[in-house]
């Protein structure tokens, strides 16, 4: 299903439409919102600032695993602006985490702290330097300001396998000493795939 607003297409595929409506489904609503609406403030940060340096013909794509927004013109973009529409999404998720928090610890409202950890969660993992997550944009185009060329296909692949690896001996890590890993377990799969992919 596609929806038309002036300057950007949204494409919200039946996967995306499916797994929001069995966690509704499922009692989780709330927790639900909450990832949600963070997502898509973490998204709505990007798109503005595309849209301020003048981005048309925007499709953001919204996947049960995350959103991916796509244009040819993206890449034309110079690099201080691509970096600074990478991080826009995790610093609304940060900003917003830290408000969250506030209020949580002075109302002391579980919904304050839910929405929180969520933010952080969504603000910390994408500045991972992974090449499909803000973080890995970003750190190409902080490399791209001192080369003046694009990052090479073998050291960008390295990056990937090691910040993998890292995650797997964490999850490694939590599982032997007894913690719940089950999250970044599921996290661990989920970026090997991207970088398989």
């Amino acid at each position: 299903m596609y929806l038309k607003l002036p300057r950007v297409k949204i494409h919200v595929t039946f996967l995306f439409a499916a797994v929001l409506a069995l966690a509704v489904n499922a009692g989780r609503a709330q927790a639900v919102g909450a990832v949600f609406v963070s997502a898509l403030l973490h998204e709505c940060a990007h798109l503005a600032l595309l849209l301020s340096y003048g981005a048309k013909g925007l499709t953001l794509t919204l996947l049960p695993g995350g959103a991916r927004i796509e244009n040819a013109a993206l890449q034309t973009l110079s690099y201080p602006r691509q970096l600074a529409c990478a991080l826009a999404g995790p610093a609304v998720n940060l900003t917003l985490a830290g408000a969250l928090s506030v209020c949580a610890a002075h109302f002391g409202a579980e919904p304050f702290f839910q929405a929180a950890r969520v933010n952080w969660l969504l603000g910390g993992f994408n500045l991972l330097p992974l090449s499909f997550l803000d973080g890995g944009r970003a750190l190409d185009c902080a490399l791209c300001l001192k080369r003046k060329s694009p990052v090479p296909g073998g050291v960008r692949r390295g990056i990937d396998i090691f910040v993998v690896a890292l995650l797997a001996a964490a999850t490694v890590y939590l599982l032997f000493t007894g913690r719940d890993a089950l999250f970044l377990l599921l996290f661990t799969a989920y970026c090997a795939a991207g970088v398989v992919r």
